[in-house]
């Protein structure tokens, strides 16, 4: 269940809203990334904040901010594109010059684990046909 503040009125009598759903996690675009580029990607993605919007696992800390294992880009020209020529940054995403193509490819390495992490987590216990075949 994701927290949620809720606010009441002394002699209020308004039901408690229903919670929201947790959405499913799908099953990642790629095939997991080598441990050691992944590990590289964590430490760039708190180096380069984007851990301050996305969180440490790549999980959303803030309400407007996609979960990145929910919604990871689909491969790596799309989160060049988002993160170092700036396609996102009307809606709030912040551009990246300065990040080099190799940053960008552990970060997106980083990412696409963090996903599978999740998505075998929630799918623990099912057919073997749907968790990723490099995870071996």
């Amino acid at each position: 269940t994701q927290p949620r503040l809720l606010a009441f009125k002394l002699g209020g009598n308004s039901p408690i809203p229903a919670a929201a759903e947790v959405p499913s996690m799908p099953k990642p675009p790629v095939p997991r990334f080598d441990q050691p580029l992944a590990r590289l990607g964590q430490l760039r993605f708190e180096q380069h904040i984007c851990s301050e919007c996305h969180g440490l696992s790549a999980e959303t800390v803030q309400g407007g901010v996609p979960d990145l294992r929910l919604a990871p880009p689909p491969n790596l020209d799309v989160l060049k594109a988002i993160v170092i020529g700036g396609a996102l940054k009307a809606n709030g995403m912040p551009q990246y010059e300065h990040l080099t193509p190799e940053e960008a490819e552990s970060i997106y390495a980083f990412v696409i684990n963090q996903a599978w992490d999740a998505y075998d987590a929630e799918h623990k216990g099912t057919s073997e046909n749907d968790t990723d075949p490099d995870q071996e």
